[in-house]
């Protein structure tokens, strides 16, 4: 069940990595265009549902917490998205993650929860409470202390995670970092002449 922005990129990269070695995948979102199709079959092995909650338009991350009982009453409408069609749950941000639980969460499927941004770390270095509202907040402890594994992308993400909620099982939590081209990124320091090489070569 994915998200917003990048986490978009990781979660189809993640797909069609499974999708290659024989796996059925099910990707779900929200609709948020009115052209996009509420159902998706993308090739053999990969659909996608398209929930209805909200407007049919792009909204603040910060907003979208108003329709997640509109969003969890869409996806029970969906056969293909009940307990026995499933065997592993993937989510992205609080608000996949809090449907994922809603719809879930007397189930036996393991769910891994991947996190995009922490309600306690934004506002810690300042973040508007405006945007890091209660819904958030609230949602956003229940995922991560109900979750079976709760993946961050860095150490530093973990480690902020460890010293801001004490009440999360640390035994649950993992760091998997984001994977790098080394075609295209090379380790720093490197010579100028280095770069301008490997920037006027690597499209070839």
């Amino acid at each position: 069940m994915g998200g917003h922005g990048g986490s978009h990129v990781v979660m189809f990269d993640m797909g069609r990595h499974f999708v290659r070695a024989g796996a059925s995948v099910v990707f779900v979102t929200r609709r948020d265009r009115e052209v996009k199709s509420e159902y998706e079959k993308v090739g053999e092995g990969c659909e996608i549902f398209r929930l209805k909650g909200g407007p049919a338009k792009e909204i603040p991350y910060y907003e979208c917490g108003e329709y997640i009982d509109e969003i969890v009453e869409s996806a029970k409408a969906v056969s293909g998205l009940r307990p026995t069609n499933i065997d592993r749950l993937v989510s992205y941000n609080w608000i996949s993650g809090e449907c994922v639980r809603r719809l879930y969460f007397d189930s036996s499927i393991p769910h891994t929860h991947c996190v995009l941004a922490l309600a306690r770390v934004r506002l810690a270095h300042g973040e508007s409470p405006t945007k890091v509202n209660a819904v958030w907040r609230e949602c956003e402890l229940k995922v991560l202390t109900s979750a079976d594994q709760v993946v961050t992308c860095s150490r530093s993400e973990l480690s902020e995670l460890l010293s801001l909620y004490p009440e999360v099982d640390p035994n649950r939590l993992r760091c998997i970092p984001l994977g790098v081209d080394t075609n295209v990124f090379g380790i720093r320091p490197l010579s100028p002449d280095h770069y301008l090489r490997r920037t006027t070569t690597r499209f070839t």
